[in-house]
């Protein structure tokens, strides 16, 4: 609509350019016109009445006035003119319009002479005459259209408008639109305009939810298929190890069932992510104790613990915010609870400690899981999100999938995630962000 008054206004300069074109054709058309006929009665005049004329006075009409004319004999001289002709002629030429400037003014002459005579005579006229009434002629034809021209900016705003109105729809649906739910968008009233744009984008929305479904479907098989031949493969493999065995056999059934075990937890990481991308936690969310749900995590953990030596802090919630609540779904929650405390004892020493916390803070309520590793530069933060992407030089086992699996349950509850440095430049910290208008919705269900 911002482009539209500015067109409309360059429309309307552009007509009354033309309007004002038009009118000093016509005022020229007219008035030369009448030069040629004024040219006739006065050369009979002046040609027969020579010796009595000698100056005649200015007409009084408005537009007749400027016009003049000069009488010249045989030689060459001047030898009657109107009172407001100039001095210089006004014309060298003997027949015909010219265009000439005298006098520091523009004029319009018409020169007649005939044949075997003694007089020529210029007719003269200002062109100022004529530009002003090819003004006032355009000023009047204009005057209408531009006292029309705010009444109809706003009834092309106010059509725009309404045309427009039921585009807000799809606007809305976009925004709401999510990958996993590439709802098509309803097209009975969306504007004959751009109809066919929305029927393309609910072409490729449907190309883009068959091959979503394809990729969730085969990474979820794949991940079923494998965990039956890894359990026997593990079994079969323990079950070696419980009998007689040279001990570099040993070794290398032991590292058969490392290997086994890194498998079943990444089948267990693709099973996991599967689920997350093709699922809505929104119908099962309710308040959930961010602290309570820590300390049952790290319960569960406890033996993973013990084995690394790793203590683990857990600071006590703070007296004006025992609960630290949030709308959540719970399991979502261990599971990423899991999956930071996991890459927290993969990547810290023998010894170390990590620290869990959880805060409350102006923007809502912060959950963050602090390690003594060796951290993440800063150059591959990013990074560390994608799937399967791991850190050069790790030493770690991971499978590069833990931390995508965070990032997707942090943003199927809203919650922002970053990575930093741990305490005095060590270690990584990662820190989620629950927005606050969970807080106070889960406050106004207490």
């Amino acid at each position: 609509m911002r482009r539209c008054l500015p067109l409309l206004v360059l429309i309307w300069a552009l007509m009354a350019l033309w309007a004002y074109q038009d009118a000093l054709s016509q005022t020229n058309t007219l008035f030369d016109a009448a030069m040629v006929q004024s040219s006739e009665v006065l050369f009979s005049l002046a040609h027969h009445e020579m010796d009595e004329i000698k100056q005649v006075g200015p007409h009084q009409d408005e537009y007749a006035k400027p016009l003049t004319f000069q009488v010249y004999d045989d030689r060459g001289r001047l030898a009657f003119h109107t009172r407001s002709a100039p001095s210089t002629r006004l014309s060298a030429l003997s027949n015909g319009f010219s265009d000439n400037n005298v006098e520091g003014e523009q004029w319009r002459v018409y020169a007649y002479h005939e044949p075997d005579d003694t007089i020529t005579l210029l007719i003269g006229e200002r062109q100022s005459v004529r530009h002003s009434l090819a003004l006032r002629l355009m000023a009047r034809t204009m005057a209408p259209l531009a006292l029309a021209l705010p009444l109809l900016a706003w009834a092309v705003r106010r059509a725009v408008r309404t045309s427009l109105s039921s585009t807000e729809q799809v606007v809305m649906h976009l925004r709401v639109l999510a990958a996993s739910r590439l709802d098509p968008v309803s097209t009975n009233e969306v504007p004959l305009e751009i109809r066919p744009l929305v029927e393309a984008m609910n072409s490729l929305f449907e190309r883009l939810r068959a091959a979503y479904e394809h990729e969730r479907r085969f990474t979820s098989d794949a991940a079923h298929e494998l965990r039956t031949p890894l359990a026997a493969l593990k079994v079969n493999a323990q079950v070696m190890l419980n009998g007689p065995l040279p001990e570099d056999h040993r070794h290398r059934l032991e590292r058969v069932v490392a290997s086994a075990n890194r498998c079943e937890g990444l089948v267990v990481q693709l099973l996991t992510l599967a689920r997350l991308e093709h699922n809505d936690v929104h119908h099962a969310l309710k308040p959930v104790g961010l602290p309570a749900l820590a300390q049952e995590v790290l319960a569960e953990m406890s033996s993973e613990l013990l084995d690394k030596d790793i203590e683990i802090e857990l600071p006590p919630p703070h007296p004006a915010h025992p609960h630290q609540t949030v709308l959540a779904d719970p399991d979502m929650l261990r599971i990423l609870l899991r999956n930071l405390l996991d890459n927290a004892l993969r990547y810290s020493p023998l010894g170390s400690q990590v620290r869990v916390a959880v805060e409350a803070c102006p923007g809502g309520t912060r959950l963050s899981v602090t390690d003594a590793g060796p951290g993440i530069a800063p150059e591959l933060r990013d990074r560390a999100f994608d799937r399967f992407f791991r850190i050069p030089g790790s030493q770690g086992t991971g499978s590069g999938l833990g931390l995508s699996i965070v990032r997707r349950i942090a943003a199927l509850h809203g919650a922002l995630i970053s990575l930093a440095e741990g305490p005095e430049g060590r270690g990584l910290s990662v820190q989620l962000l629950f927005p606050g208008n969970e807080v106070r919705a889960v406050q106004s269900h207490a």
